[in-house]
Formats: C-alpha cells, sequence, structure tokens
C-alpha cells in the first residue's frame, strides 16, 4: 500500500496515457501532429483516433498495453527519459502493480523511475513547445502550398513551370 495519501491509483499503462497527454499539450502538439513526430521513432504512424483511445486509457475503461518499443518512441519525441513516463506527475497518485493495487511505496516508485530534476528539466525542454508550433505552422502553409498547386490547372501549372 502506498506510504503517502493518495487520490488516485493507476497502472503502469494508465501513467504512460497521462503523461503522454499531458506532455503533448505541454510541448503544443495536436494529434496529428504529435502522431507524425512519432512515425519516425515507431516505424510506424498512428492516426489521431490511436492517440486518442490511447490518452483516454487513463479513465480504466479500455486501458491500452503499451509496448516497450512504443515507450521508447514516444520519450524520444519529448526527449525525455522513458521512465519518466511512468513517473506519477505528483504525489496525490499512486503507481499499482499486480502486487501492489493500492499503490507502491513513494520510495519505490522514485527508485523505479528516478528522481525529478525539475530545474534541468525547465531549463533545456521549455524552449521546445514554442519550436514546435512554429513547425507545426510551417506544415500547415506547405499543405495550403500543395493543396493549392493541386487545385491549379494544368495550364496554370505549365505557365508557373515556363517562369521559373
Amino acid at each position: 500500500m502506498a506510504d503517502y495519501p493518495v487520490k488516485k491509483v493507476l497502472t503502469a499503462n494508465q501513467l504512460v496515457a497521462l503523461n503522454l497527454a499531458q506532455m503533448r499539450r505541454q510541448w503544443g502538439f495536436t494529434q496529428a501532429g504529435f502522431c507524425e513526430a512519432l512515425e519516425p521513432y515507431l516505424g510506424t504512424r498512428w492516426s489521431p483516433a490511436v492517440l486518442s483511445a490511447a490518452e483516454r486509457s487513463v479513465d480504466g475503461k479500455r486501458v491500452r498495453e503499451f509496448s516497450a518499443n512504443e515507450i521508447i518512441a514516444i520519450a524520444r519525441v519529448f526527449q525525455k527519459p522513458a521512465a519518466q513516463l511512468l513517473k506519477p506527475p505528483d504525489d496525490t497518485i499512486g503507481l499499482a502493480t499486480p502486487d501492489h493495487p493500492d499503490g507502491l511505496a513513494q520510495k519505490e516508485v522514485t527508485m523505479l523511475t528516478g528522481p525529478l530534476d525539475e530545474e534541468t528539466s525547465r531549463k533545456y525542454f521549455e524552449p521546445l513547445p514554442d519550436l514546435v508550433k512554429t513547425l507545426e505552422s510551417a506544415r500547415r502553409i506547405l499543405e495550403l502550398a500543395n493543396k493549392a498547386k493541386a487545385a491549379a490547372g494544368p495550364e496554370e501549372l505549365a505557365e508557373t513551370t515556363e517562369e521559373n
């Protein structure tokens, strides 16, 4: 049983889902943007529906079983240690395991997930959400340009090609 007052106890998979959702929002990723960022690390592309279902795993109705490969890929997107995805975000949430369904002791959770160094995390990772927003804006501009190009008739494309 947890040796500290917890309001909620989550499984490791639910903690990954919770941390994934929180980190995605902190970084300013849309669901589609995160799926795009995850693809190179995972080797396959999640759809926004798959991501949404994974994030909803926190509620416990249908809990996604994250693979080790998925946890590593998610951690790489956020440039965080993989253990960070398993760490309860605060002391009100405990980590449940099959042998400790009421939550592990705080000392054991820290041993498994490592201490959180907020100063280092803030120093290196706070500027990154702004970069993600800039990259997503650039991606949207490219999409619009490609749509405009596709909508242009063959005559307009020929004129553009001749000018260049």
